[in-house]
This record gives structure tokens, sequence and C-alpha cells, in this order.
């Protein structure tokens, strides 16, 4: 019953292959909201790094899968399409992304000449919205226009245009002004009833089928492209049955309102207008959270994943026994984990040693000094420059984990590394963690 239609690669990432975040039962909302004809657009938020793509990978399948498990011939088939916007963004006109996306949505490579037919005479009944939508895109840096009031030809930039129409205003006699005025009223109702045919036809055309568009890498889009089509969702493709998913990090977007329209702008209040559902994505445990209890353990999948891809073995540290590190692992987005994992990785290769050499104190000094020079390397040139130990020790009380953990690193900081024994001391160097932080960074950069 389910169908899918791809316009841009789709990794084949299931949940059940992994969801180290618990991520499904998202899915399953969207899915729930879906069934039940519920809001749309929905919004899928996410900093970087928080593995919005994966997700939406991810969702794909699962809305195509779940909708086969539960086929019945009472219920709406489901089409599911996955767009990559930024691959898109050449485009000049937005609506002309989202109306391909329809489209293939609608026809299959497979599909008869005579189902291709039936759906573009559908599709036709729009057609004089959708020209006006699409000769819109081709804009030049000036235009002509000939004001209905006076019957001059004028040739304006943009910026000239409300001078222009405020000097045809005055210039005009109140019978001008009248029949212009009933002329805008007139082609105001015609666009509004165009809208109506236009969304009429692409409803018509999908034939009780539901359509699923997943939008994604919106913050990577040029900002004009990435409003325009917000706006186009907003004004033209609020159709039943047709429902729109967008990812991307919110605040790269609130950055693009800023841009366009000024930093007096509400950012966040604007982009409200656009969504009806949001959902966050983070892979960041709070410290609440983090001081109740140690049993996260996503985060140190993805680290053991990723470090077991670069080195090509899975390392012996349990480092669920390590508050410290397990709770600094947990406040990373899945891309710096990732990071975190190669660079102690290849930090290893210069040195020659082993993940596995090392007791937990001196590896969570290590694994620290790794971690401030993929999140924090201005820190380390702070505590290269200034009083090491006591700039280290200002750090790492602010660091955003748990009691516990704070306690642990202040009290292997504290330690004379004197004490470790020779192949330990011959990698980290120094006798202050301060400075074997520092020598961390001098290896890596």
């Amino acid at each position: 019953m389910g169908e899918v239609r791809i316009m841009y690669t789709v990794k084949d990432i299931k949940f059940e292959n992994r969801d180290e975040y618990e991520r499904l039962p998202k899915a399953k909302r969207i899915l729930d909201i879906i069934k039940k004809n519920g809001s749309s657009p929905i919004f899928i938020d996410g900093a970087w790094g928080a593995g919005k793509t994966e997700f939406c990978y991810k969702l794909f399948h699962f809305l195509k899968e779940s909708d086969q498990e539960n086929a019945s011939e009472d219920a709406p088939k489901l089409i599911v399409s996955y767009i990559n916007s930024f691959a898109g963004d050449y485009q000049s006109n937005p609506f002309m992304l989202i109306v391909q996306a329809i489209y293939n949505s609608l026809i299959t490579k497979e599909a008869p000449p005579s189902e291709v037919e039936k759906v573009q005479e559908k599709l036709a009944k729009g057609i004089h919205f959708a020209k006006k939508l699409v000769t819109a895109g081709f804009r030049g840096t000036s235009f002509k226009i000939t004001p209905p009031l006076i019957g001059v030809e004028m040739e304006v930039s943009g910026k000239d245009i409300v001078n222009a129409a405020k000097e045809s205003l005055e210039k005009s006699s109140d019978e001008e002004f009248k029949v212009a005025f009933f002329d805008e009223l007139e082609n105001f109702r015609l666009q509004s009833e165009q809208l109506l045919q236009f969304k009429q036809a692409i409803n018509d055309a999908m034939g009780g089928r539901k359509i699923v568009l997943i939008i994604d890498e919106l913050d990577r889009c040029r900002p004009d492209y990435a409003l325009e089509l917000l706006e186009n969702v907003k004004h033209i493709f609020e159709i039943e049955d047709l429902f729109i998913i967008f990812s991307a990090n919110k605040k790269q977007l609130e950055a693009m309102v800023h841009k366009r329209y000024g930093y007096g702008m509400d950012a966040e209040g604007y982009l409200e207008k656009f969504y009806k559902v949001s959902i966050t994505l983070t892979s960041v445990v709070s410290v609440a959270e983090l001081d109740k209890t140690h049993g996260f353990t996503g985060h140190l999948k993805v680290f053991y994943d990723a470090y077991t891809k670069c080195s090509g073995s899975v390392p012996r540290m349990n480092f669920t026994g390590i508050p410290f590190v397990k709770d600094l692992l947990g406040t990373l987005e899945t891309r710096k984990l990732e990071s975190i994992a190669e660079n102690l990785h290849n930090y290893f290769i210069l040195t020659g040693k082993s993940i596995d050499e090392y007791l937990d104190s001196h590896l969570s000094v290590i694994i620290l000094g790794v971690y401030l020079f993929a999140v924090n390397p201005e820190i380390l040139r702070e505590i290269e420059n200034n009083s090491g130990q006591d700039k280290l020790r200002d750090y790492i009380n602010k660091l955003p984990v748990g009691d516990i953990a704070i306690a642990e690193i202040n009290e292997f900081v504290d330690l004379d590394i004197k004490n470790m024994n020779a192949t330990q001391d011959g990698f980290l160097y120094g006798r202050k963690a301060s400075s074997v932080i520092v020598n961390v960074r001098n290896a890596l950069i």
C-alpha cells in the first residue's frame, strides 16, 4: 500500500539498524499526526550535528514501511518523498521544487502514458496560477511598468516602485483612480480564484492518496530561497492530504530572517507562522538528567562505533564506569562525538600508543584535551598562556556535566602525574594535567 518517490538520494538507514538516541517515538508521533489528518507543516529542529538528515532518512523508511504493514482497502495510500532542498536551490523559484516533488509523487517511472495524461489533465486545471508563479521566478534588476492611472511607460528599479506609484496617484483624477482601484480589486479576486483552482487541481490529482514531502537541509539553502520556500508552502501548498515536513536548524533560519528583514524583526515569531508542530532533535543530555542517572549509553555507542571505525578494533575501555567521560560525551551532538573519536584515534597513532594502555584517570585527562581541541580550542591557548592548572580547573567547574563527574575530573587533574608508569609518562610528557592537555593540542595541530 505504501509507496515511495525519491527525488534525491536517501541512505538505507532505519531505526532498527540503530537508534542510539531513542528517536523512534518521535517518528511514531509524526505518523500518528498524518494518520489522523493532523497539523501540517511539521518542523524538525536541531543544532548542527544533531542528526537531522539521518532522522529524515529513518523517518522516510519508517513511514513507508508502517503504511505497508497497516495496509487496508479503506485506508488512503501514503506516498513518501524526500527532498534535499539545498541540492535543489539552483532553481530560481522554490515553487517549482515543490510542484516537481508532488508531480514525481503521483507518477512513477513505470506509469503508462494514459496515467500520465490523466494526472497532467487534472493538474492543468490550475495552470493559470502556476504560470504566474513560474514566470515570477524570472526576475531582472529592473523592469518596465505601465501605471494604469496615467498610461506612461517608465523604466524603474525595485526601490523606485513606491515613488513611481505615488507620483502616478498624485497626477490621476478621481475617475482614473476609481477605474484603477476596481481593476486592482478584480485582479485580486481573480488571483484568489486561480489559487483555489490550483489547490483543487493538486488535490484532484492526488486521487484520495496522502503525500508526505520531507524537505531537508532548508538551513543550508540561500537565505532568499529558503524563506520563499517557506512562504510558498504557507500560502500555496496548504492542501488537504498533503503533509510537509521541514528539517532545519531553526537558529540558522532566524539568522536568515534577520538578514532579510532586519534585527528588529521577531524572527522566532515570524518562523512560527510557517509550521504547526515543532519537534526538536537533540543528543545533548541535560545536567539534571546526568545527575539523576548514569544510564545514558547512546552517546557511548556513537563514540565506540566512530572510534572502532577509525581504528578497526573495539577498545576494551569501559567508559560507562567513568562518570566524567560519559557525562562529557553526553553534552555533545553526534558530529562532535565522531570528531572527538577521530582525533583521539589520530593522537594514539601519532604517539604510537593504545587507548587500552591507560588508567581511567589518565585517559580522562587525555580525552578532556581532545574534547577541548574539538570544541573549544581558544581555551587551550588561554591554559597555555596563563596559569594552566587554575585556568583548567575554572573551565572544568563550568562544564555542563553532573556534580559527580566534576568532582571526579578535578580529582584526576590534581593527581601527581609523576607517579605514572614509564609508558604513560612517555605519552603524557608533563606532570601537570594542564601541560598534558596542551601537549595533546600540540600533537594534533
